[in-house]
């Protein structure tokens, strides 16, 4: 890409359950391409209900303690703190999670945004494009915590072909709806969901595609982007990570699109995986900050 295309920006975005990552990931770079790219500042980005919740400020279930301490050690080693979502806090939230987190990660520059409204992230962007990663030693992880954390979190892929056996439907409905009866699924199995992510692409133009999130379980799955037309066929992609045990998440999703296989739509799962992730094995961890170029 450096070669042939020449893009003025990387943006690198770890699976969302990763942390060390300016060992393994920022000093690496430095060191190996040092007189070639600036390295910016590692963002890390909160949901505000989640991070309240896990940071003590507010009531509602969470994670276990080994999935937490993931979490926390994002936060410790974040040059920039970015509190997305503002729009869905009060001001007085706002002010207590800013609060919070500038006593217990003093070194991270807040940032609060809102991607919805695009409030802040002109701030956030020009910061990016004009600071370098701070040059200090990496922050310690307990490898095997670590691991048993990310281990506690199963995955689930699937894909799943859809037609409407009336000749076309409205496919927002459709993906709404399963996430909603998925969502309800989940919940009433005590299943703490970390991201749930499902698309639905038309066949007809597969460049119409209706989105649909669920970032935590006192949440409703949100419809982001939506089919400009009704459709007769098309394809459903899930990505499911949260708390449980991957063949408990197998059978929820398949009971729930078999309940959905009806005489309105016709679904046939063609792919599905479910597995724990394994032990992080970091290619490079470099703790001391190489030189800057």
């Amino acid at each position: 890409l450096s070669t042939s295309v020449r893009p003025d920006i990387f943006i690198a975005e770890p699976v969302g359950s990763c942390t060390d990552l300016v060992a393994t990931v920022s000093y690496p770079l430095r060191r190996i391409y040092g007189d070639r790219f600036v390295i910016s500042p590692l963002s890390v980005v909160l949901d505000p209900v989640r991070a309240m919740s896990i940071l003590g400020l507010d009531q509602g279930k969470t994670f276990s303690a080994k999935v937490v301490y993931i979490y926390l050690k994002q936060l410790e080693e974040a040059d920039i703190l970015v509190i997305n979502k503002s729009d869905v806090i009060s001001e007085e939230q706002r002010r207590l999670l800013g609060d919070e987190l500038i006593r217990r990660f003093p070194r991270a520059k807040i940032f609060v945004v809102s991607s919805r409204t695009g409030d802040g992230l002109e701030a956030w962007f020009t910061y990016l494009l004009t600071k370098t990663q701070s040059h200090s030693e990496t922050m310690e992880v307990d490898y095997q915590v670590y691991a048993e954390g990310e281990a506690l979190l199963g995955w689930l892929n699937c894909t799943v072909e859809v037609k409407s056996l009336a000749g076309s439907g409205d496919g927002n409905e459709l993906l709404q709806g399963l996430g909603t009866a998925l969502h309800a699924e989940l919940a009433k199995h005590e299943v703490e969901v970390a991201h749930l992510k499902m698309t639905l692409a038309a066949e007809e133009a597969l460049t119409d595609t209706a989105v649909v999130n669920l970032v935590r379980n006192n949440f409703q799955p949100e419809i982001s982007q939506r089919l400009e037309d009704p459709i007769s066929c098309g394809e459903i992609i899930v990505n499911l990570r949260a708390e449980a045990d991957p063949q408990q998440l197998k059978q929820i999703v398949e009971q729930i699109f078999s309940v959905w296989n009806n005489e309105l739509w016709q679904m046939e799962v063609t792919h599905l995986e479910h597995f724990r992730p394994g032990k992080p094995v970091p290619t490079h961890r470099i703790q001391e900050p190489p030189p800057f170029s």
